[in-house]
């Protein structure tokens, strides 16, 4: 694969210090010169912040239904020391065994279900 590097000075320094960045392309460089491979680039990272930004609202609100759940059955003092680390940790466990244990296609229960519905399978 051929690729050149874009070498850009930043006004600012990174916040590890760095003054420069460097881009490796693929682009040809008569279809993307320096300033076009920065510009996409910049555009690529604004992008990706949004897009993480909505993934941690995402998973903060679901957190929150599961804390608001537990809240509800067991009462505040169940989830006043509950970790979000420790508590996504145990989802993703307990996600991995169940998609082992339970095939797919049993999971179609839940795809039509309405928030109501759902938050009574919650609580259950």
């Amino acid at each position: 694969m051929l690729v050149h590097r874009v070498t850009v000075e930043l006004d600012k320094p990174t916040r590890d210090g760095e003054a420069a960045i460097h881009i490796l392309t693929n682009l040809p460089a008569e279809d993307a010169d320096a300033r076009i491979v920065a510009a996409l680039d910049r555009r690529r990272w604004t992008v990706e912040a949004a897009f993480a930004f909505c993934v941690a609202l995402v998973s903060y609100n679901v957190m929150s239904v599961v804390k608001a759940a537990l809240r509800s059955v067991h009462g505040e003092e169940a989830v006043e020391g509950l970790s979000f680390y420790y508590l996504a940790d145990e989802v993703a466990g307990t996600h991995r065994g169940m998609m082992i244990a339970i095939p797919e296609d049993q999971w179609a229960v839940f795809h039509g279900l309405t928030a109501v519905i759902f938050g009574r399978v919650l609580l259950a």
